[in-house]
């Protein structure tokens, strides 16, 4: 089935144009090369990961195999080996023509959380928050609202108070690296890991949650603050973590990842600011994926490359843009289920 799919993605690519929708609010060429790259991610890791066992074709108990039409099957590769091989590669190949195209373009995250309307504009903070998301060149299809036709989100309520009284985990946050490209648990240069209090975890964070973990006393808003708009609230409070209500911040963290500080998008149940489906970034880190399953060494091809350009983006620097700072100074005991590295550090 899977190879049915990448062909068909293949197919609908020669019916695309480049230049059918300057906004990127309908599918495009990049689109389909990187939803490509993600199925073939997908079905690659399912069988390397799952080989032998009952969820893949001839794995032991395999229900396939009590069915006649599955007689005597064989992969079309040949065997399940050749299958995962074929299926890294051709998300490689597919996840590299997108990368190729956007890597010099991706939105830079400055590392400053604009506070008043004279503080300079962080692109990469605004990106996930714009009513237009088509001046990102890497954002390759969002979804755009409209207040007028009724076609409304209520994403800006959501990030002024306490993310539906959902937040982050304290493993989550713990999952970042740090400014210097290190776990927290490692040994840093300048300043050691402190969780006593938001403003500490936020001090010396990967730049990206830098910006988006919310602390007290920080501003919510500051644009059109004469809007008649209700559900806002100008200062970041003190995490109310006893409440029951939608405004319970039941970790202690929250995030204004979509936030734009205008007041005037904060009514209830009538926002209208855009929703990313596709960026760019996913296509560099599939190909980092995929190539490593298929070489088992991060220096192959591009790899390096493309993680650097992530790194570079989301406002590391020196030293740490080099995914090696973090790789080495890792200890997997010490991870407790975060997750695999590649995803811990390209988060």
């Amino acid at each position: 089935m899977a190879r049915f799919i990448l062909a068909d993605l293949d197919s609908a690519k020669t019916y695309m144009s480049d230049k059918f929708d300057s906004k990127r609010n309908r599918l495009s060429p990049d689109v389909a090369s990187l939803m490509k790259s993600r199925v073939a991610l997908f079905e690659g890791s399912w069988l390397n990961y799952f080989k032998g066992t009952a969820f893949v074709p001839n794995g032991t108990n395999w229900p396939g195999a009590t069915k006649d039409y599955n007689a005597n099957y064989k992969y079309p590769s040949g065997d399940i080996d050749a299958e995962i091989k074929y299926f890294f590669t051709e998300a490689t190949k597919s996840a590299e023509l997108v990368a190729e195209k956007y890597k010099g373009v991706l939105t830079q995250n400055t590392g400053l959380l604009p506070q008043s309307e004279a503080d300079p504009d962080n692109p990469y903070f605004s990106m996930f928050g714009s009513v237009d998301m088509s001046v990102y060149p890497d954002v390759l299809l969002w979804r755009q609202y409209n207040e007028g036709l009724g076609i409304v989100n209520n994403i800006e309520v959501a990030v002024q108070f306490a993310n539906y009284a959902i937040g982050l985990t304290r493993g989550m946050v713990e999952g970042f690296v740090m400014k210097d490209g290190k776990p927290r648990y490692a040994s840093h240069d300048g300043f050691s890991y402190n969780d006593e209090t938001l403003s500490a975890v936020r001090k010396n964070a990967d730049p990206r949650l830098y910006i988006f973990l919310k602390e007290p006393g920080q501003k919510n808003i500051f644009k059109n603050m004469s809007s008649e708009k209700e559900h806002s609230v100008e200062n970041e409070p003190y995490p109310s973590i006893l409440l029951s209500n939608s405004n319970a911040y039941v970790t202690g963290y929250a995030i204004r990842k979509g936030g734009t500080f205008n007041k005037e998008l904060c009514s209830n149940g009538k926002g209208y600011v855009g929703s990313i489906t596709f960026r760019a970034t996913e296509a560099l880190l599939n190909y980092i994926e995929a190539k490593y399953q298929l070489t088992k060494d991060i220096s192959s091809d591009r790899i390096l490359e493309y993680w650097s350009a992530i790194r570079t983006a989301a406002g590391f620097m020196n030293e740490a843009i080099d995914p090696r700072v973090t790789i080495n100074a890792t200890d997997m005991e010490k991870e407790k289920g975060i997750g695999e590295l590649i995803l811990l550090v390209c988060y």
